[in-house]
């Protein structure tokens, strides 16, 4: 294992090297400048070299050190949330994320508003938390259970952050008036996805307020 950073002490210095992609693992620097500088060190690590784009090209060996380090900080609360910010697949989906974690509500509820894409099971039936997963990207009401998908509250909600969820939605809900007053109100041209019979009603009522 190369050791030639062990002596570097200069915390510029070695976040230049990991940021060129000279360094990917924590045992080949300083031990002095991991204590004293953990959280730099780490999320030089996952957010400048290993950004989700690059995920798919990592070679084995290195992956299999980055879950070291995860490993290492997995406790941490504010470098695992900076590491869901900058989209690092171990820490997005909530895996190598210390149970302690997991089971503090306020961490679960800042990692899903922060872009994690998996809700723990304890917590799915917690409405703050579904909410703020559904605000973070509309799209994201396809993926959780009929109670929600069905759920007026929630579509609204999922509509407001990402209109494309109206093309997943169960067509009965075009044949809803004020469901689709909603959606016009957001856009006129989601008046073509209303159903005739919902047109005709919306005409009756227009020719009526004259």
């Amino acid at each position: 294992m190369n050791k030639k950073y062990k002596n570097e002490t200069e915390l510029e210095y070695i976040l230049g090297l990991i940021k060129r992609g000279e360094v990917t693992n924590l045992d080949e620097v300083s031990e002095i400048v991991i204590k004293k500088n953990s959280q730099d060190i780490l999320l030089a690590i996952l957010c400048m070299k290993f950004r989700y784009a690059w995920y798919s090209q990592i070679p084995n060996e290195t992956l299999s050190n980055l879950l070291g380090v995860v490993s290492k900080f997995n406790k941490n609360k504010e470098i695992i949330l900076n590491a869901i910010i900058c989209g690092y697949p171990l820490t997005k989906y909530l895996h190598r994320v210390d149970d302690e974690l997991l089971n503090d509500r306020n961490f679960v509820l800042d990692a899903i508003k922060r872009g994690a894409t998996q809700i723990p099971e304890k917590y799915r039936n917690d409405i703050e938390i579904v909410k703020a997963y559904v605000k973070y990207d509309g799209m994201r009401l396809k993926d959780l259970s009929d109670n929600y998908k069905n759920d007026i509250n929630f579509i609204k909600i999922a509509i407001k952050y990402n209109w494309r969820i109206v093309n997943h939605l169960d067509k009965k809900w075009m044949d809803d008036v004020d469901f689709i007053k909603y959606l016009v109100s957001i856009h006129p041209d989601f008046l073509r996805e209303a159903s005739e019979k919902v047109l005709n009603m919306i005409s009756e009522e227009l020719i009526g307020a004259k």
